[in-house]
This record gives structure tokens, C-alpha cells and sequence, in this order.
């Protein structure tokens, strides 16, 4: 072999172990450990529904804040039906929410928020009727007091 066809063979035999060795590195990370690009996608779309929540969660806070606000200035003594409807209204929303999610787990605030401003309104309904009940009994007490007298 001359020298020419010495370095032609080299040059072929390099470019060959050069190609073969990139295809082989292709295949590998292609099949065999495939770089994780799909589930930086799958990341990006979970923070950007994780980010949709924590908005969700904090208009719900506001709403809950000025929903406690309406029952607390509640006065149950005079009669407020179309009031009292409009802030349970306002109430079964909360709950509309998670249904309007499809009852994603994501979502199960909303209920939690809906069974928590339920309870304080009823406690706050029933601890009007128990005190005025209280001072119905006081004031039937006194005036039967001053009856014996």
C-alpha cells in the first residue's frame, strides 16, 4: 500500500467510526434514555394550573371575608328573608365552583369553604335565637316577679 492509500483508508475508517459512533449515541439517547423534554411540558402546564388555583383560592378567601362581614351585620330580629337569600346564594356559589371543576380534588376548597361559612352562619343564627330566648325568659322571669309582689 502506498502512503496515499494509507491515509485514504485512515480518513475512511475515521469518518465510518465517526458516523457510526453518532448514530449508535442518537439511538441511545433517542430509545433507550430519552431525554425528558415531554415532561418539562407536563411540569410547565401544572405550575401554570397550580398557579390558576392559588388565584381561585385567594378570590375565594375575598369572597368568604365579605360574606362574614354581610353575617355579621345580619340583624335576625327584624325579618330579612330577601337578605338571608341572598347571602345563601352567595354561599351555595362557593360550592358551584368545584362542581363547575368537575370535582377535581384540586378544588376541594370550595366545599370546604362552602361547610365552613354554612356552620358560621347557623352559629350565628342560633346564638341570636338562644340569647333573645334568654332574654325572653328574663323578662317573662321579671314581670312574673313583679306579678307575686
Amino acid at each position: 500500500m502506498t502512503r496515499d492509500e494509507k491515509i485514504w483508508s485512515t480518513i475512511k475508517f475515521t469518518l465510518l467510526l465517526f458516523f457510526s459512533v453518532t448514530l449508535l449515541y442518537i439511538l441511545v439517547c433517542k430509545y433507550v434514555m430519552p431525554i425528558p423534554v415531554s415532561v418539562t411540558g407536563n411540569t410547565v402546564q401544572e405550575i401554570n394550573d397550580a398557579e390558576a388555583v392559588l388565584s381561585d383560592q385567594q378570590k375565594m378567601g375575598e369572597q368568604m371575608k365579605a360574606l362574614k362581614t354581610d353575617i355579621d351585620s345580619l340583624n335576625f330580629d327584624i325579618q330579612q328573608t330577601q337578605r338571608i337569600g341572598e347571602i345563601k346564594d352567595r354561599m351555595s356559589q362557593l360550592q358551584n365552583n368545584y362542581r363547575q371543576h368537575s370535582y377535581n380534588t384540586k378544588y376541594l376548597y370550595c366545599m370546604q369553604a362552602f361547610k365552613t361559612i354554612q356552620a358560621y352562619f347557623d352559629i350565628k343564627q342560633n346564638l341570636y335565637w338562644a340569647s333573645k330566648t334568654k332574654e325572653d325568659r328574663k323578662r317573662i322571669l321579671e314581670e312574673l316577679k313583679t306579678q307575686i309582689q
